[in-house]
């Protein structure tokens, strides 16, 4: 699933794999918008990194009043897709405002990084085929590419002012946007940058490469010097004799994100640290733990000698560990579907992402300022947000200063039952599996709601297709089931192999890989299951955003080979009784089954 919150932290947006958009409103938990956005680039495309550009002020609170528009002062979003191409989406009418692909100059493989600048009139893209292309929004066409690195660009910033691309691959590179020289060049990665975040004010850059390793970084031309070809520079060093790199940390689990603290008041206390010949930073690291840990500095940019390895000493001000209470998730009885039984443990809840922005208070200050974590949470299918308070950063020379001792922070006690069944789905990978065994099914509150306005066109191409006559899907399934039964052979023994022995959990394992995978051998071993508990325990744990590629695929063999047709009947009823309550506000899905009833 793609993440993404605004600059403001105000609305969050999620891409999930079956291609749909959602955004929500960060303060009310409200779905501001749904849809899905547009043609990716072919059957089975996926989405592969999301932008999102707001106005200034984001409509304000009229916007979000607003009974006409729901999407409202939501801005655009543009996502890239496996294809290379790139469709953009106004949030305001849930509509595809541009598609950018290789017939307009684009891309023609997998989109790694997509950037708007501060307008949104101007949309930055780097791919696999190693270019970067700067797009034109409005007209729909690239005004620039070029090739930055022969490695390839995985991950691009841009300044608060627009002034500086970073493009980043083994080596960082600094564009100067108006004249598209490169004005620096900083090395030292061994691997390709996977996170890259630019400070408020543009003193400093913030990438992890590799799993565990984050690297802080000059961000200004001195430090780098001029990207000449054949240059002896030493990794790590800049051109002068100081250091590119600053600091680097090792943490304990996989990074999943770096961030910098936005908002005004941060680009100020940077500007008066720079004045002062001091530095000001603060930034967050989302872990695959589910931990969040802030560092900030304030104080002078060179801690200790000259060529030190560490340039400034970092300080951690806080980290935040959110878990459900055991006692929250106890199963009130025993027995009854959907009851959970007593963890030994309290579970981990994901974070989907996390960001600081700046609280601006004049009377302390500009460089003495609080900030808010913004993070989203929970549920992937609808998650839950909390601003968390993060202490004002004391200057480095003051001692004992700021806590590193882990918050406990606990999400709201509904989300347990949805967590347990995801974790439930997940195989416990990633977070703590609890002693005892559970099952909670996911139900109509948990789903979003329907789309707005599709009541009158589903029933207008319903008639189209004659889909209004003859028996229900329900009823030709079960029809359909009788009548394989009583033709089917008495099981043998030997029958079926080892595809009739695996459980269910294997089955599901295997399913959701062939589905990520597009391995159709190992779907098609699936399939071949006929044991109803079996089928029905597989389909019961399936993550929701592998229900519609299930769906998609039974459908295709079912209108393809109409021989297997009673072979999949089985796997098809269980499929959409089993989730009624999602396939019900799936877009378009009478277009999905019609081959069914042909």
């Amino acid at each position: 699933m793609l993440v993404k919150l605004d600059a403001a932290c105000e609305y969050f947006a999620a891409v999930s794999a079956d291609g749909r958009l959602r955004v929500w409103d960060t303060a009310t938990s409200e779905l501001r918008q749904e849809c899905v956005p547009g043609d990716l680039g072919g059957d089975g495309a996926r989405a592969t990194c999301i932008a999102w550009s707001r106005p200034a002020g984001g409509g304000g609170e009229s916007a979000k009043k607003s009974k006409h528009k729901k999407g409202s002062g939501l801005g655009r979003v543009a996502i890239g897709a496996d294809t290379g191409r790139i469709i953009v989406v106004d949030l305001a009418t849930a509509s595809l405002a541009a598609t950018l692909d290789k017939a307009r100059g684009g891309h023609s493989a997998h989109v790694h990084d997509l950037l708007f600048d501060s307008k949104g009139a101007t949309l930055f893209s780097a791919a696999d085929d190693k270019v970067v292309v700067q797009w034109h929004v409005a007209s729909g066409e690239a005004l620039r590419s070029w090739r930055p690195d022969k490695e390839g660009v995985r991950r691009l910033a841009l300044s608060h002012d627009d002034s500086t691309l970073v493009t980043a691959a083994l080596t960082l590179k600094l564009w100067d946007v108006a004249s598209g020289e490169c004005t620096a060049r900083l090395r030292g990665h061994a691997e390709h940058v996977h996170s890259l975040a630019m400070s408020a004010g543009g003193r400093f850059l913030l990438t992890a490469a590799g799993e565990r390793h984050v690297h802080l970084w000059r961000a200004d031309a001195s430090a780098g010097g001029p990207a000449t070809p054949g240059g002896g520079t030493p990794a790590g060093k800049a051109a002068g004799g100081g250091r590119q790199c600053l600091q680097s940390l090792a943490l304990e689990h996989t990074v999943h994100a770096v961030e910098f603290e936005k908002g005004p008041a941060a680009v100020a206390a940077e500007r008066a640290a720079e004045a002062a010949g001091s530095a000001y930073l603060r930034f967050a690291v989302l872990v695959g733990s589910g931990a969040v840990h802030v560092w900030a500095h304030i104080g002078p940019l060179d801690g200790g000698a000259a060529g030190s390895a560490v340039a400034l000493p970092l300080r951690v001000v806080a980290s935040l560990q959110l878990t459900i209470n055991p006692a929250e998730a106890e199963a009130p009885a025993a027995g009854r579907r959907g009851a959970l039984a007593q963890p030994a443990s309290a579970l981990q809840c994901p974070i989907y992402a996390a960001n600081l922005v700046a609280n601006s208070h004049a009377q302390t200050g500009a460089a003495q300022h609080s900030a808010t974590l913004v993070l989203a949470l929970g549920s992937a299918v609808s998650p839950t947000f909390k601003r968390v308070a993060t202490p004002v950063p004391a200057p480095n020379d003051v001692k004992n200063a700021g806590s590193t001792d882990l918050v406990a922070v606990d999400p709201p006690a509904n989300l347990a039952g949805v967590l347990r069944a995801e974790f439930t789905a997940a195989g416990g990978k990633g977070r703590r599996a609890p002693a005892t065994g559970g099952e909670v099914v996911l139900g109509a509150q948990h789903m979003p709601p329907a789309l707005p306005s599709l009541g009158k066109k589903r029933a207008a191409a319903d008639a189209a297709l004659g889909l209004t006559d003859g028996p229900t899907l329900g009823e030709r399934a079960d029809a359909a089931l009788r009548a394989s039964a009583s033709r089917a052979p008495r099981a043998q023994p030997a029958a079926g192999g080892a595809a009739q022995g695996q459980s269910a959990a294997n089955a599901r394992a295997l399913l959701e890989q062939a589905l990520q995978s597009g391995d159709d051998a190992l779907l098609e071993e699936v399939l071949s299951v006929r044991k109803a508990a079996v089928i029905e325990a597989t389909i019961a744990q399936l993550p929701a955003e592998l229900l519609r590629p299930l769906l998609a695929a039974l459908v295709q063999r079912a209108q393809s080979q109409p021989a297997r047709a009673m072979e999949l009947t089985q796997w098809l009823q269980t499929l959409l009784t089993t989730h009624t309550s999602y396939f019900l506000v799936l877009p378009q899905l009478h277009v999905l089954l019609a081959p069914l009833y042909q």
